[in-house]
């Protein structure tokens, strides 16, 4: 059987977990399946991505690139089909939530959050229209759906009103990080200004991400402890964040690394005291069992999916509540055993997770479609 992997959507560095996902999914698909063959249909920005160059896998690089929506969407809808035709694909799989609607084969798509519903506010209305649209048809027209958390397929039932025995769920799992040398870890700590103990969040721009409340709480207790905060990401000069930041008194207790290689962030987490991860909404949640792989104690937020990824292997609280942010950090970093205890529960949570599994529980999907797969 020869099987179609849409990644039309993949921006390179841009889409964050949903690359993180196509990567490591497909890298333990053809490791666990040596029978099928794999057609990767890839946009021009990602041509160039090394993810997989087994016997098994064919890459098809098509002539559009993804950081124009509306041509992206607009070749997957009619040009797509074609090519699945001509290349005798017997499964489409669409990796990032849009696929196209009229195709020659089955097709699955995965769903990995309805952001655009929850979030939605804070985007142009034709985005958000065009978002839910597009989602919401694909859906409806593929034989299944997966979501990659409970939490997602419970909004994708009711904000989509796709149907509940439609949707299969295959979680995610941590990325398999090479060990820390020494060596590398003074090197990171060099290069980004770490001279002491420091906490670590991941930066970002989406409301979502909750950064505000974040940098709020380490102010009403950055008196008390004497780490800093480390936001790992890009963040324009002048962004709202960084006046709020500058308003604390913060800008030498705040350190913005801007973007940093992949390389650089198990040596970065790891070394930290704590990870602090505030979001209000995640699909599944993938820096927290990073984290906990790395050996890292986790504070973590209510929202969403995360208490059912982060497992017993958190600190949590409330992300809306300033207050319940400041405490839980606050309490973590002055309690060394307690610390303890939470990054060993940690990493037994983060082996529940493995992109094994998650490669067997999708070929499970492709079965119940095609079951001479």
């Amino acid at each position: 059987m020869n099987i179609g992997l849409n990644l039309l959507y993949l921006l390179p560095g841009i889409v964050g977990g949903t690359q993180i996902y196509a990567e490591n999914l497909i890298q333990a698909l053809v490791e666990r399946d040596k029978v099928n063959r794999y057609t990767l249909f890839l946009n021009e920005e990602s041509a160039h991505l090394p993810i997989s160059n087994a016997p098994n896998v064919e890459r098809v690089d098509c002539p559009v690139r993804a950081v124009s929506r509306s041509r992206r969407y607009a070749y997957e809808q009619f040009r797509l089909p074609m090519e699945v035709r001509r290349r005798k694909i017997d499964l489409l799989h669409s990796l990032g939530y849009v696929g196209p609607w009229a195709c020659p084969c089955p097709q699955v798509v995965t769903i990995h959050d309805v952001n655009f519903v929850a979030f939605g506010s804070h985007m142009p209305a034709s985005r958000r229209r065009a978002l839910h649209t597009m989602t919401q048809q694909t859906a409806r027209r593929c034989r299944r759906v997966i979501a990659v958390s409970h939490n997602s397929k419970r909004e994708i039932v009711r904000h989509l009103q796709i149907r509940e025995d439609k949707i299969c769920v295959t979680q995610e799992a941590a990325r398999p990080f090479e060990p820390v040398t020494e060596a590398h870890s003074a090197e990171v700590r060099k290069k980004y200004g770490l001279d002491g103990c420091y906490m670590t969040a991941f930066n970002s721009l989406s409301p979502h991400k909750n950064m505000e409340r974040l940098v709020d709480a380490f102010s009403r207790i950055a008196g008390s402890i004497p780490h800093s905060l480390v936001l790992i990401g890009h963040m324009p000069p002048g962004s709202a964040l960084a006046q709020q930041i500058a308003r604390h008194g913060l800008q030498d207790r705040v350190i913005l690394t801007g973007y940093i290689p992949d390389a650089d962030i198990p040596a970065l987490i790891g070394e930290a005291s704590l990870f602090v991860f505030p979001s209000l909404y995640e699909g599944f949640g993938l820096p927290v069992l990073e984290a906990q792989a790395l050996g890292v104690p986790v504070a973590c937020s209510t929202a969403a999916s995360l208490p059912e990824v982060a497992g017993e292997g958190a600190e949590f609280f409330d992300p809306h509540d300033t207050q319940s942010i400041a405490d839980s950090i606050g309490r973590l970093l002055s309690d060394e055993a307690r610390r303890r205890a939470i990054a060993l529960a940690g990493q037994a949570n983060e082996a529940r997770f493995s992109w094994t599994r998650t490669a067997e529980e999708t070929l499970a999907v492709y079965r119940r479609i095609l079951p001479g797969l």
